[in-house]
């Protein structure tokens, strides 16, 4: 829903977006194509013969049936190889195992009072 909510806000909206960089390119195909798109919240993954909601009609579920077969195709495209992220992920969950080791250590030590000394002592 936030998708559809900061496309229809316009440009200016989703130029302060965390994927500001992809409704740029977006917003500039589209004013360069001239094209009048419409953008709207649809509930998720429904198939045909499931039961419509107010305003949903049929060509909109096939539609979305095809942005979904769409967009999991996009992301097998840039899948990477567990080759290739095996080592950042064991050094993530090393790096977590460190942090909450440390944190807990940091709880448990005692507080030490500051001692402060005399100039020239």
């Amino acid at each position: 829903m936030t998708i559809c909510k900061t496309y229809n806000k316009g440009p200016k909206a989703a130029a302060n977006s965390a994927n500001c960089d992809l409704y740029e390119k977006l917003f500039d195909l589209i004013f360069s194509k001239d094209l009048i798109i419409l953008v709207r919240w649809m509930p998720l993954h429904l198939k045909q013969g499931d039961e419509l909601s107010v305003g949903v009609s049929l060509p909109d579920v096939i539609a979305n049936g095809h942005a979904d077969r769409l967009a999991k195709e996009a992301a097998a495209s840039v899948q990477l190889s567990h080759a290739n992220t095996s080592q950042y992920m064991h050094y993530s969950r090393l790096v977590s195992r460190l942090q909450k080791r440390l944190a807990t250590i940091l709880l448990y030590i005692p507080t030490r009072k500051t001692v402060r000394r005399e100039e020239g002592a």
